[in-house]
Formats: C-alpha cells, structure tokens, sequence
C-alpha cells in the first residue's frame, strides 16, 4: 500500500485531531498516536510527516500524563511511542530531545 498524496490534508486534519483529544484526554490521544503509527508502518514507502509539531505536542502531553499518573504500562506505551517517533523519522523529533535535555 502506498501513501496518496492527494490524502496529505486529510493527514494534517487528523494529526491537529488528535493533538486535540490530547487537550480532552490524553489516553485517548495515546491510543489514536499508537493506532495510526501502526497504519503508517503498513504503507510500502515510508510517509514523511512534515506535519510533526502537533505530533511532538501531543507526545509531550502523554509523556507527563504517564509520569504524572505513575503507571508503569502507560509510561512503558509512552516510551514506546517516543520510540516508534523516531523509528518513523517523525520531523522535529532531535530538537525534542535536545529541548528536553536542557529542563
């Protein structure tokens, strides 16, 4: 399966979506991140999501939710999360680390 371009909008559309549903709850946010990254490793091509800061906003949020909660499976989801960002080669994702060695 190959990623449209055409579908590009659409993709932007969901990605402010579910920096949204981070606002409103952020396990909920958590899963729909977990949801499309499995669908993006589906596509034959690696898609480029220039599209990212909403993306990093929202893995923030889930990341201190998990901290805040102190679950370690909710903070193990978040990690691998972090983790799969940076497999996927998420845009912006070194200066979210270079930021967050600097708190």
């Amino acid at each position: 399966m190959t990623l449209d371009e055409d579908k590009a909008p659409n993709m932007h559309f969901l990605i402010d979506w579910i920096e949204y549903q981070t606002t409103i709850n952020p396990m909920i946010a958590l899963e729909l991140c977990e949801n499309l990254l499995s669908r993006l490793q589906s596509f034959e091509s690696k898609p480029s999501l220039w599209h990212s800061k909403p993306l990093i906003s929202t893995l923030t949020t889930i990341l201190r939710e998990a901290d805040e909660m102190d679950d370690l499976e909710l903070i193990n989801r978040a990690v691998r999360l972090q983790d799969q960002f940076l497999l996927m080669g998420i845009e912006g994702m070194e200066e979210y680390f270079v930021e967050a060695a600097m708190l």
